[in-house]
């Protein structure tokens, strides 16, 4: 019986010895699973990102287009109100002129100029004179304190319609 037993006691060792080696076996092939596992969901992580980023940045390309031309649409708008107003007052402008003002510059410039020679010219919108061969020039017209004035009043008009 002492072989009996003896093979038992070999058997069974033999039987731990594979148990443990299965158990061993079964530990690294997790580990490797859980490796590739790993390896895999950062590989996937890095190729959502760079997807997620090309696609962002995509977006940002359209919304700054849509951006640009939604720019161009407001100042040529503000392009075509300004020709708009500019023609509408130019147009109002020698009804505007008050030919007593007239008068009383001609007057002036004929008190200023004294035995100097004075040269008028004139619009619908006011009075032009030059007294000694240009050497003073006098511009009392409507038109071109408009155009002076135009620079800072279309700021005052775009900032009215547009606060």
């Amino acid at each position: 019986m002492a072989i009996d037993e003896l093979v038992a006691a070999l058997e069974r060792e033999a039987e731990a010895e594979i148990a443990a080696i299965r158990a061993a076996a079964r530990d690294e092939a997790d580990r490797l699973a859980a490796a590739a596992a790993a390896r895999r969901a950062a590989s996937t992580r890095a190729a959502v990102d760079v997807h997620r980023a090309g696609v962002q940045a995509g977006a940002d390309a359209e919304l700054a287009a849509a951006t640009r031309r939604a720019m161009q649409e407001v100042l040529a708008a503000r392009a075509r109100m300004l020709d708009r107003l500019r023609a509408a007052i130019t147009a109002e402008l020698p009804g505007l002129a008050d030919p007593a003002v007239r008068e009383r510059l001609r007057a002036a410039a004929r008190d200023a100029a004294g035995d100097g020679a004075i040269r008028e010219g004139s619009d619908a919108t006011g009075l032009r004179i030059e007294i000694e061969g240009g050497r003073v020039t006098i511009d009392a017209t409507l038109s071109s304190l408009f155009a002076r004035l135009w620079p800072r009043l279309r700021i005052a008009a775009v900032r009215e319609v547009a606060p």
